[in-house]
């Protein structure tokens, strides 16, 4: 793979395994929800679907909002989320 296209692929799967485990403890929460409520095993249904691209949208869109805010904070928290993401975005 070229330096261009790790660049560009990097990031994008740390965004989507972020939001792979945003999803995971979702579902473990509705899960404890549904126990809660007296279900169980056999009455499960999954309330939510994951879709990798939509996830790795979603969260484009919402770091592309905080990067240009007039809050200052939400620029810095987006500078610190992209500099976690790593080094291949800049």
């Amino acid at each position: 793979m070229t330096d261009s296209g790790m660049r560009e692929t990097i990031p994008k799967a740390a965004v989507m395994v972020r939001a792979k485990e945003q999803h995971e403890e979702a579902l473990d929460e509705a899960w404890e929800a549904h126990v809660d409520a007296g279900g169980g095993e056999d009455d499960r249904k999954l309330p939510f679907s994951f879709s990798c691209t939509e996830a790795a949208m979603e969260a484009g869109l919402k770091l592309a909002e905080k990067a240009v805010s007039r809050d200052l904070n939400d620029v810095a928290a987006a500078a610190e989320e992209i500099e976690s993401i790593g080094p291949a975005l800049i």
